[in-house]
Parts: structure tokens; sequence; C-alpha cells
């Protein structure tokens, strides 16, 4: 995976790329302050983590929002949780991608976003 390339597909779609970092296994990109990607690079697939913060007086309604979709999220191939950070709460969808292609994770990153949005 090719840093390079990912920020002009990014750039491409309309976003506008805060800064990207290196993490253990692949690269996170923050595209607003609010939420940020992780795309990791596992045996020739990709692990994707949307994650966006959220208002920690929400996450009541969240965890309720989640229980009451999680077959619907399950059944379309992703994960959902609550994720907590020491000054932040946050939700994040999870998917993984077998034979990771540009075109094919930034049509799911949309999706991600999507889940988010029903959870939230």
């Amino acid at each position: 995976m090719k840093i390079n390339d990912l920020t002009r597909i990014i750039e491409d779609l309309g976003f506008h790329i805060e800064r990207i970092e290196n993490i253990e296994r692949g690269i996170r990109i923050f595209i607003k302050e609010n939420f940020y990607i992780d795309i990791i690079e596992e045996n020739n697939e990709w692990i994707l983590y949307y994650v966006r913060k959220v208002e920690c007086k929400n996450l009541h309604l969240i965890r309720e929002k989640i229980k009451k979709r999680n077959q619907e999220i399950l059944n379309r191939g992703y994960i959902t949780g609550i994720y907590f950070l020491s000054n932040s709460c946050n939700i994040v969808v999870v998917k993984k991608l077998k034979n990771g292609k540009d075109e094919k994770l930034w049509d799911e990153y949309f999706n991600m976003i999507k889940i988010a949005d029903l959870v939230t």
C-alpha cells in the first residue's frame, strides 16, 4: 500500500486530509477533526477501522442503537462498537476486505460512514 496513492485517491474524491500517521501495521488518515480511518494491511487483506468521536453523554443511546441494529450490521459484514480514549468517546466500525483494491476500499469507507450514522 503506497501512502501517496491513497492520499491522491482521497483528495480526488474531494476530501481534505489533515494528516497521516504511520501505525503499527498500516496508516491512520485524519480527514476531519472528529474522525479518522485506519487502514491495516495483513496477508493481502485490508482491515478498515472508521473511528468517529461522539459525545460521551450520548453513549447510553448509542449503545442501545448498536444492540438494536447489531444483527443488521453483522449481516452487512461490519462490526460496530464503542471505543474509549483518555480524552474522547468514539464509535468504531470495522470491516475486513479480502484482496483489497483501492476502489473497493473507498466504497467500503462510504458504507462505514452510513453504518456509523445508523447508530449515532
